[in-house]
């Protein structure tokens, strides 16, 4: 099992990925509200790809320094 930043409410349970897991095989996956990436390493196991789109710079700024890549932006105004 992956180690996490968050726990649960605060982020997605892991075998959400596992349950989806048929719809992104092979794909490439963009998480909005990425917060710290706690599910990239889940996502990889399927996707080819994973994308973040969070809004508040520090957790950016966080997710990039682990190697991950997520943007700064709001999903509801900025384009994709």
């Amino acid at each position: 099992m992956s180690k996490t930043a968050l726990k649960p409410p605060y982020r997605s349970p892991l075998n959400v990925v596992d349950a989806i897991s048929v719809y992104i095989k092979d794909k490439v996956v963009c998480e909005l509200g990425s917060a710290r990436c706690d599910l990239f390493p889940k996502f990889l196991e399927y996707a080819k790809e994973v994308k973040g789109f969070e809004w508040k710079q520090e957790l950016v700024d966080y997710s990039v320094s682990k190697g991950y890549d997520v943007v700064c932006g709001d999903w509801s105004t900025d384009e994709l």
